[in-house]
Order: C-alpha cells, then structure tokens, then sequence
C-alpha cells in the first residue's frame, strides 16, 4: 500500500472534443486504489486552473493533475511554477501537444495508470509579456490560429485545419520585437509554422 498523498485533479469540461461525467468516478477508483486521497475541482473560465494550482499549493497537496489539454496544461502549470508540486496530465484536449511529447497515453485509462509513476521530469519553461509558456509558443500566424481556434467552438484536427485555410490569405504580416539577453530583434514579416 502507498503512502496517503493527496492529489488534486483540475479538470476542464470544455476541453476537447466532449466531456463525459464518467472521468470523475475513473479518478476516485484509480485513487482510491493506490490509497491517495483525491480532490476534484471543475474550471470556471480562462485562468480559473491557475487559481485552482495555486490554492493546491497553499494547501499542501502532493501533486496536482491537470485534465483537459495544452491550455488547461498551461495554466495549472502557471499556478504551480515555483512550488515543490508535481504536476501530471490526464490529456482531454484535442491537441495534447505537451503530453504527446512526453509520452503521456492517449487513451484516459492507460493514462490514469501512470498516475502512482514517481518519475517526475523537470522542464524548462519561460515567460511571454509575463505570461508562463510550457512546450511551445506561438507568434504571427500560428499564434493567430491558436487564439481563433480557442474562441471558435469547432475543436479537433478538422476544426483545426478548417481555420487554417480559411485564416492563411487574408493575414497580414506581423510588426514584433522580441528582446533577449542579447538585445532588442525587430522585424517586420510573416511568420509561419507548420
């Protein structure tokens, strides 16, 4: 039997592509086997997971799980920089970019399984106009694209390829300056990746 640690699932019913009430009784079976005792918060809006880490934080749990995709990855991830909680992800978006890359399944209960792993990975990250970026960022077109395809409802890779082809003629090249340690960079083009 392990150690009671206590677990904090923050889950975001909007991510992806539908949300079925059955996750929140596969996260209490799955800890409730490993004897950890479990708390389970909803996202309200944009920035809620953040508020949500942090209050794990000042309450001392173990580990906090974020359930949703990249943004809701993102934004727990913003609320636990800085502290001694482990962050894990049960992927539920319709990207899934960060968990893809390390190796996080994709099926839920394959995924819920790595949850009593211990391997903790440390990851570099690094803020944007004070905002904290995991896995990666985007600026000019595919930042473009990102924040349409978070307003516009339609998610997955359809969704996603949809607003690409209808976005790509009509946008217009970006002003930017980008300073680092090495000084100030301005360009005036279109930035692409794909």
């Amino acid at each position: 039997m392990n150690e009671n640690k206590k677990v904090f699932f923050i889950i975001n019913r909007f991510s992806g592509t539908g949300y079925q009430d059955s996750i929140e009784g596969r996260i209490i079976d799955a800890c409730s086997s490993v004897n950890y005792e479990c708390t389970i918060e909803h996202t309200r809006d944009r920035g809620h997971a953040t508020e949500l880490a942090q209050t794990a934080v000042a309450e001392k749990f173990d580990m906090v799980f974020a359930v949703g995709g990249d943004g809701t990855v993102n934004e727990v991830a913003q609320g636990l920089v800085g502290s001694n909680v482990s962050m894990g992800i049960l992927p539920k978006g319709s990207g899934n970019g960060l968990a893809r890359h390390l190796g996080v399944p994709m099926k839920f209960s394959d995924a819920l399984k790595l949850m009593n792993s211990n391997q903790v990975i440390n990851m570099d990250t690094m803020s944007i106009n004070g905002k904290l970026s995991v896995n990666v960022s985007g600026i000019g077109f595919d930042g473009h694209v990102a924040g349409l395809f978070g307003k516009n409802g339609k998610r997955g890779l359809a969704g996603y390829t949809k607003l690409v082809l209808k976005e790509f003629m009509s946008y217009k090249e970006l002003q930017d300056k980008v300073d680092v340690d090495s000084g100030a960079h301005e360009t005036s083009r279109v930035i692409m990746s794909m």
